[in-house]
């Protein structure tokens, strides 16, 4: 395809062709391993992207919803929370509610300590 259009603009100019064809292949080659690359990165998400389509197509909406919020990381990891498990960030529920340390008369209007 792009050899034809670069014979056709200087039949007489095998250098500029044969280099002009070979960054091009070269290119080419960069691209397709940058897709794979991307695709083996992101493979988990792009999975989830196609099931989800697929079930938007066969499943009613209150069962696909609730397939995308099992899966989903933060509402997991909030549901452990709320439950007194300890999450991943080694954290409880309670423990968030708690003032935090090196607070001074915050509830009186006082300042707070640097």
């Amino acid at each position: 395809k792009f050899g034809t259009l670069l014979k056709d603009l200087n039949p007489a100019d095998t250098e500029f062709e044969s280099s002009v064809s070979s960054l091009l292949d070269s290119l080419s080659k960069k691209v397709s391993e940058e897709f794979t690359k991307d695709f083996d990165i992101h493979r988990q998400a792009l999975r989830e992207a196609v099931m989800d389509s697929l079930r938007a197509r066969h499943l009613p909406e209150g069962i696909r919803l609730s397939m995308l919020l099992k899966n989903d990381k933060m509402v997991t990891e909030a549901l452990s929370l709320a439950k007194g498990d300890v999450g991943a960030s080694g954290s409880s529920y309670a423990s968030l509610l708690l003032a935090p340390t090196g607070v001074k008369g915050a509830a009186g209007g006082g300042t707070l300590a640097s």
